[in-house]
């Protein structure tokens, strides 16, 4: 059912899912609906999904993501409606669909129980019905056992965002890296970009610990070999140079690859041999020193929330201070600060009295 709604969603651009009911389960919610219907029309307009009563189950239909919140409102309808009758236990991550969906598991639990037993990767969640509670509630406890058990097998490793680009070092040109991890560890290995995530499996605990630890390694070894360093904005067109003068010296003087990042335009890359990076590292802190040093600023910290208000849009807000005050100010996001560097003591101190305004207004 989850690949034919696939290919429709691909074919017609809708969307269909259903939640299966018992005989009994259907009729009571059937009643239910009958006698108020708002309680559907309320998930109708508050998801964009449309929620039907179809052949013993309940059929939703539209944009998956629509679709996806209305099972999940929908499910609390239902615990009302049947408590207890129809349960879920919630899968922790999407990488233990296939082990949490094997047919003859689930068929075995719902052997020894006599409820009925499913997998609903719309909201991640294994579902459980029977018209005896009690049947419930024992599937649920067996299934919760089998999600241990296969949590054992696996390893979730969550890298920050800016550590992003690890991933592309995981897998190496051509997928080389993974493979011949795989291969060495005995492990299987997957990527999910979109939630920057890198999870391991095998058949034992030890070999997933295995798996884990080389590719710890891996990373740390990357960490040492490629590092970002965060400069004032102000300062980039020193540090690069004429003609990019500046930034070539440190590259040569160093034996690295120094470059500024696109992303980030007051980030800079550093990439070479861990002891030279290193080197590298030193230098640049020491010139940001230096360079700090002749350009006495004022820094303040600031609410992540209030920074895009004090640089405005395209950076309109910002530049009208430093344009008025003749100022430069640097807007650090990481580490949520911003610094009025140049001018006299009285424009800095007018410039981050303009910035406290804003400040003021938006609180």
């Amino acid at each position: 059912r989850d690949a034919k709604a696939n290919i429709e969603e691909h074919l017609t651009g809708v969307y269909h899912g259903y939640i299966d009911l018992e005989v009994s389960q259907f009729g009571r919610v059937k009643s239910s609906v009958t006698k108020d219907p708002s309680h559907f029309q309320r998930i109708n307009e508050s998801t964009g999904a449309d929620v039907t009563l179809e052949s013993e189950a309940i059929h939703l239909s539209g944009k998956k993501s629509n679709v996806k919140k209305a099972k999940a409102s929908v499910m609390d309808y239902l615990d009302f409606v049947i408590s207890r009758q129809l349960q879920t236990v919630k899968i922790t991550h999407r990488s233990l669909f296939k082990s949490m969906g094997d047919p003859g598991r689930l068929a075995q639990i719902a052997t020894e129980t006599g409820a009925s037993i499913s997998l609903d990767r719309d909201i991640s969640s294994v579902l459980i019905r029977s018209d005896d509670p009690n049947d419930c509630d024992k599937a649920v406890e067996l299934v919760n056992s089998m999600m241990v058990e296969c949590q054992r097998l696996i390893a979730v490793i969550r890298f920050d965002t800016s550590d992003a680009w690890l991933l592309s070092v995981i897998v190496g040109k051509g997928g080389s890296s993974i493979k011949k991890l795989e291969k060495d560890t005995d492990c299987s290995i997957n990527i999910f970009k979109d939630e920057v995530t890198v999870v391991i499996s095998a058949d034992s605990e030890e070999i997933v610990k295995a798996g884990k630890d080389a590719l710890e390694n891996i990373t740390q070894q990357a960490k040492k070999e490629c590092i970002f360093i965060d400069l004032p904005e102000s300062s980039m067109p020193a540090f690069i140079g004429k003609g990019g003068a500046g930034i070539k010296k440190m590259s040569a003087d160093n034996d690295v690859n120094v470059e500024r990042t696109k992303k980030h335009p007051s980030t800079i890359k550093i990439t070479g041999k861990e002891h030279c990076v290193a080197s590298a590292h030193n230098a640049v802190l020491s010139w940001v020193k230096d360079w700090e040093a002749s350009h006495i600023g004022i820094t303040i910290d600031l609410e992540e929330q209030l920074i895009p208000s004090i640089i405005g849009k395209g950076g309109e807000t910002v530049r009208s201070i430093e344009k008025e005050t003749g100022c430069r100010i640097d807007v650090d996001r990481q580490h949520s600060t911003l610094t009025v560097r140049d001018g006299s003591d009285a424009d800095r101190e007018s410039a981050i009295n303009k910035i406290q305004a804003i400040i003021d207004k938006e609180e």
